[in-house]
């Protein structure tokens, strides 16, 4: 498997291991992962960067652990549809 997780939570990497998803949980930050330059060739980041004070920092790390023209694919959530998703599951 070529697929890493980087988390700080030590609670998320144990779930994560034991899931069998990921060849490589790292524990860490966004804004400074523990890899070197032009590491990878894709990042996903799928409804996180809403959670780091620093998230142009961390900006700047993907970029920087990503290979010249690797692929960085993101996502945050929106309002509309959070708050629609939230009603559902207190329903």
């Amino acid at each position: 498997k070529h697929s890493f997780l980087i988390s700080f939570s030590r609670k998320s990497l144990r779930k994560a291991q034991k899931t069998d998803v990921y060849g490589t949980v790292v524990q860490g930050m966004g804004d400074n992962m523990p890899f070197p330059d032009g590491h990878f060739a894709s990042a996903i980041s799928n409804s996180v960067l809403e959670h780091i004070p620093d998230y142009q920092g961390a900006l700047k790390e993907v970029q920087r652990v990503l290979k010249p023209g690797g692929l960085f694919c993101a996502s945050v959530p929106r309002r509309w549809p959070e708050k629609i998703c939230w009603a559902l599951s207190e329903g």
